[in-house]
């Protein structure tokens, strides 16, 4: 499914996320050399990999620390991208506008390394980059999804060509499944 937009109307224009929005997508076309497609060239190193964000404990580099929050602007392929800037957008303008600015951005960040720390947590030994917003947004859905359970969203489902509207609990509920 396929979020459109939602019915919620706010007063203010949600700057964090378009923000964030806009960070995603020039560091996805920077670390591509400004390609749409292609494998990532620039911030290769700059993914969390648990194994090494665990090793800084045992008195290594210190630098894995600042991938837990610079894999939250890396993606791996452009569908990657779409996806969670699409879901970024749809609902992340709800839930700053009803937690406000500054808490919202504090909100975002935490769910990310939240996120990558659950990763780490289940795979300890693991040196496969992770990149990705997924987790950060996926916080912001599950804000959503407490404040405005009942509100409308318009989706698309693939292969039906028109519009439906469900409630946020059936989408999200059906995205956290």
């Amino acid at each position: 499914m396929i979020p459109i937009r939602d019915a919620l109307v706010t007063r203010s224009a949600p700057l964090v996320t378009y923000t964030l929005i806009a960070l995603n997508c020039v560091i996805f076309l920077w670390d591509r050399e400004w390609r749409l497609g292609g494998p990532n060239v620039v911030f290769g190193d700059l993914s969390m990999r648990p194994n090494e964000v665990l090793a800084v404990f045992a008195g290594g580099d210190r630098f894995p620390l600042v991938t837990l929050f610079t894999s939250l602007f890396l993606h791996g392929n452009l569908l990657h991208i779409l996806g969670n800037m699409l879901y970024l957008l749809t609902f992340g303008t709800g839930v700053e506008a009803a937690l406000g600015a500054p808490r919202y951005a504090l909100y975002y960040l935490f769910w990310g390394v939240a996120a990558s720390a659950t990763h780490i947590f289940v795979d300890p030994s693991s040196d496969i980059p992770t990149v990705g917003a997924s987790g950060a947004i996926g916080g912001a859905l599950g804000c959503y999804f407490l404040l405005f359970p009942g509100n409308k969203i318009e989706i698309l489902i693939p292969f039906i060509p028109i519009p439906i509207v469900v409630s946020a609990w059936v989408l999200l509920g059906s995205w956290f499944l």
